[in-house]
């Protein structure tokens, strides 16, 4: 779905890429669908923008009015609600990515824990772990290799359980291992939420252009986007939300760890006993 806004002399095709985006699972539809909805609810607002620069252009535009008229007549016109409106809807939208994010912080976990009581596991982990450290370094990297291809599942998710130095591997080693796990056994979910985040970065670009446009008529003054994000703290949270999510399902993990680099921080670290 694809339409042209236009504000004054200038117009963009306003398209509605995030509703476009599948989710792999019910859960996270329930999610894309909140946000989804929210960026239906700022077409609205832009739209009701574009009837209102309108109005605002056919007094402006009026040969029987003098300047005073013009502008009296332009001010009373313009709604400064629309621009509240703008920014309470793009608040909204930070709180559902944070909604998304907390489950992401569920549901890319690189390992589930045990479960309470469970000797038995725990025993088993601790052993594994102590067989690994055990082993030379040539051993220790070719099943090092193995579990980064998702292979050795069960000593994987015991490495992961624990520290770094109870399995005697390095921080490094550990971290690359998370993203290892969380890329393999998560596709369809880093795909999703990866589109989610280009979807939600192409229409809210849109939504800026007519925001600021309506307010360059409406204030009758230059409105830049600098200026938009010091009175929109709604906005200010929205970028660095989004930051946390390429964070949580980076497109490079797997090229990182061909490379020997180390995955970008704010990934999931489970602390266990040895």
């Amino acid at each position: 779905m694809s339409y042209e806004i236009k504000i004054g002399q200038r117009s963009i095709a306003i398209t509605d890429n995030v509703s476009e985006v599948v989710a792999p699972n019910e859960q996270m539809a329930i999610l894309f669908k909140g946000m989804a909805n929210i960026f239906g609810d700022l077409r609205a607002v832009a739209m009701l923008a574009e009837a209102e620069a309108d109005a605002v252009e056919v007094i402006r535009n009026d040969p029987d009015l003098n300047e005073a008229a013009k502008n009296r007549r332009a001010r009373d016109a313009a709604n400064r609600d629309t621009l509240t409106a703008f920014t309470r809807s793009t608040a909204m939208i930070s709180e559902q990515a944070e909604n998304i994010l907390n489950y992401l912080k569920t549901k890319l976990a690189p390992v589930a824990p045990l479960a309470e009581g469970d000797v038995v596991g725990f025993m088993r982990d601790s052993e594994l772990r102590n067989v690994f450290r055990s082993l030379d370094g040539a051993a220790k990297e070719k099943l090092m290799v193995a579990m980064y291809a998702g292979n050795q599942t069960d000593l994987c998710d015991a490495l992961l359980r624990g520290n770094a130095i109870c399995s005697g591997v390095t921080d490094s080693q550990l971290e690359r291992l998370t993203f290892a796990r969380i890329a393999t056994d998560n596709g369809a979910v880093i795909k999703s939420v990866s589109n989610l985040v280009k979807a939600i970065n192409r229409n809210l670009q849109q939504i800026i252009a007519v925001r600021t446009w309506y307010a360059n008529l409406v204030l009758e003054a230059m409105t830049t986007l600098a200026m938009w994000l010091l009175e929109s703290p709604g906005w200010r949270i929205c970028p660095s939300t989004l930051m946390v999510w390429k964070k949580l399902i980076p497109d490079r993990v797997k090229q990182m760890m061909k490379m020997g680099n180390r995955p970008p921080d704010g990934g999931f670290f489970l602390t266990g006993e040895c």
